[in-house]
């Protein structure tokens, strides 16, 4: 399972075009990168063993899907979409990484002292 995410170019961008992601998430990017963090440490309880992928996305690749589904690109369904079809071509970085792995961010920073602090 993928959870999408935005990285920080892209989430400036995104929250331009669709203010309305600021009524679920912060607009500071690392406040922004936390809230995933705990979201997806809440949803870890539910999937029964099955890991969790994080998987940066684009608007362009929304606004593509979204118009071949005929779905609304600001929707959440057509992020989910995405994360799904970039989860199986392998481009999330699967959750938790270890302590000592990288972070899923992207920061180079490792895990434990980036995002998993």
């Amino acid at each position: 399972m993928g959870v999408a995410w935005f990285e920080e170019a892209e989430w400036q961008r995104a929250t331009q075009r669709w203010p309305d992601l600021l009524d679920e998430m912060p607009a500071e990017h690392a406040a922004y990168r936390a809230a995933v963090e705990a979201k997806v440490k809440a949803m870890q309880p539910n999937l029964r063993g099955a890991r969790l992928a994080l998987v940066p996305i684009t608007i362009e690749q929304i606004e593509a899907r979204a118009a071949a589904d005929g779905i609304d690109p600001a929707s959440a369904d057509a992020r989910g979409r995405v994360a799904a079809d970039r989860t199986r071509a392998g481009h999330g970085v699967l959750w938790p990484p270890g302590r000592n792995d990288g972070c899923w961010c992207g920061s180079g920073a490792k895990y434990k002292r980036c995002c998993g602090a």
